[in-house]
């Protein structure tokens, strides 16, 4: 699960009323299609077959056709950097990210990290010696985190090595690109912790600061 989509346990049902299952499973809320393609053709959408395939050209909706609501598909957009096949794939995905409805779902990230690189700035200066825990959860790519922490550097000109980033997700894989993203950018230290966001046994301590970039579009009300 990401940021980008939440896991959840889940149990299996049919039409007939039968008694709920225990399950340690989790399984992935976001959408899936066998084939979008035939998925078209059966509805006799036959007009959008060369847009579809037109958008697989660009990496963000391809993502988002592939894997709808995956980390990698956040941050592509939290990232806002048109990459694509050749020169057309580029130029469409630079055209995704300044729709509105993107440029909305970027500001979480923009929200998140102002709102934490403010939050470590104020307690670094007035409580200099405190240790400061900060987490991201579900974390995906913990952009957040490290863009913020970049804007303290700017800011103090250093961030010591008591301020802690951890990052908790369901998906172990997650993980570890999380790991390996926190290293590239410079997030240290940082502590990956598995588990269920709605779980509050998964949380392994006390935060300061948490950050929840891609977590409420997959609640129902209750």
């Amino acid at each position: 699960g990401d940021h980008r989509g939440w896991n959840a346990r889940g149990d299996a049902g049919s039409h007939r009323r039968v008694p709920p299952l225990v399950t340690g499973v989790f399984y992935n809320r976001t959408r899936r299609s066998s084939s979008i393609p035939h998925s078209l053709l059966r509805r006799g959408r036959v007009l959008d077959l060369p847009v579809y395939y037109l958008l697989r050209f660009s990496d963000l909706a391809r993502e988002g056709l592939e894997h709808s609501g995956s980390h990698r598909f956040a941050d592509h957009i939290y990232r806002s950097v048109p990459s694509g096949r050749g020169a057309i794939g580029r130029w469409l995905d630079a055209r995704l990210l300044r729709l509105p409805a993107v440029r909305s779902f970027r500001f979480r990230y923009l929200a998140a990290r102002d709102e934490l690189a403010a939050f470590l700035i104020e307690r670094l200066q007035h409580d200099p010696h405190r240790t400061l825990d900060v987490l991201s959860v579900p974390c995906g790519m913990p952009r957040e985190l490290a863009d913020a922490s970049a804007l303290v550097r700017r800011r103090i000109d250093d961030l010591p090595s008591r301020v802690r980033f951890h990052g908790l997700d369901l998906d172990p894989t997650v993980l570890e690109e999380a790991q390996h993203f926190a290293g590239q950018h410079g997030l240290r230290p940082f502590e990956t912790h598995q588990g269920d966001a709605l779980d509050f046994s998964a949380y392994p301590q006390r935060f300061d600061f948490i950050t929840c970039t891609g977590l409420a579009e997959f609640l129902d009300d209750d």
